[in-house]
């Protein structure tokens, strides 16, 4: 009845297992990582020694990994043995061993650092999310059949190594278009060798056609380049033609044009010359006129001095004849 008490006791607990990254068996141990501050010893696990994952608690009180836990009666249930604590030896009773959800939350709110070769720190319980990022965190090779675990800052290093990778024929350039394991090159350079050389002649043909046709079509360019540059040599000479023409015909516009203003500037001298005659001999008679009317004024003055009306009136008619 013991024995069968034992066999469910075990099995009961590796159905309930659940570990921080995984169920595998590798992973139900406690956690080997390095602490940031220092952790109560009563956190680690009294059979791995490590920081306890999924905390279980046995009647006498004792508290170990789950995983440690199984291993312990695991070892019992072989050998036939009754379950005992592994601290003080006690007998456990199977239905009383209970998981401390307070103490995993505890340990879990640990500072840790990075399990890998980065710079990061933070609680225990987020170190899972950082790992699957983590640059230097192993990763299996993307390639199926490869094995091979690799650093993930380094998986694109690997992947131009890796044997499983799917390459291209070097020949590939020259019509090969078969795609190849990476440790097939080898064997599908040996097998297609007669292939590939095809492919040479063949490529080596076709590029002495092309070079012929280039080489007919560069004549031909040269024909037209040297069409084009005496074209343009010819109007080149056009241009210069007409450019004297054109200086020419300007030249002689620009003289007819001075002729003809130098004529107008004549006509406006000689104009102005007999305006300022004809204002000169009406300057004149205008000066006599105020000098003949200044000396009847004075001489009228002094006639009506001397009570001479009629002498005045005889001079006043004389100088008013004069005037007219």
């Amino acid at each position: 009845m013991a024995s069968l008490n034992q066999s469910d006791t075990y099995r009961s607990l590796d159905n309930q297992s659940n570990s921080f990254i995984g169920n595998q068996s590798e992973h139900l141990e406690g956690y080997d990582i390095d602490t940031i501050q220092e952790v109560q010893q009563d956190f680690y696990c009294p059979i791995c020694f490590k920081l306890m994952r999924n905390v279980k608690q046995m009647e006498c009180g004792h508290v170990l990994c789950e995983g440690c836990l199984q291993k312990h009666l695991k070892a019992l249930a072989e050998r036939g043995a009754d379950f005992f604590c592994p601290v003080d030896r006690k007998p456990v009773d199977s239905t009383k061993i209970v998981s401390v959800p307070f103490v995993d939350r505890l340990i879990l709110s640990s500072q840790v650092k990075c399990t890998y070769e980065c710079e990061w720190e933070g609680d225990l319980g987020n170190l899972q999310d950082h790992i699957p990022h983590c640059e230097f965190s192993p990763t299996d090779c993307p390639n199926g059949q490869c094995h091979e675990s690799i650093q993930r800052n380094k998986i694109d290093e690997h992947l131009k190594i890796c044997k499983y990778s799917v390459v291209v024929c070097k020949y590939q350039h020259y019509g090969c278009k078969i795609k190849i394991l990476g440790w097939e090159v080898t064997t599908h350079e040996k097998q297609f060798y007669e292939y590939h050389i095809d492919l040479i002649e063949a490529s080596h043909s076709l590029l002495q056609v092309s070079n012929s046709e280039f080489q007919s079509s560069l004549l031909e360019s040269q024909k037209l380049v040297t069409q084009i540059i005496d074209d343009n040599q010819r109007l080149q000479g056009k241009l210069k033609n007409i450019k004297t023409k054109h200086d020419a015909e300007l030249k002689s516009e620009k003289l007819k044009l001075k002729m003809e203003n130098d004529d107008k500037s004549g006509n406006l001298i000689i104009q102005h010359q007999e305006t300022m005659k004809e204002y000169e001999v009406r300057h004149k008679k205008s000066c006599e006129l105020n000098e003949n009317i200044i000396i009847a004024f004075f001489v009228i003055s002094f006639l009506m001095l001397c009570n001479k009306a009629f002498v005045v009136l005889v001079i006043g008619i004389f100088f008013l004849w004069k005037k007219t």
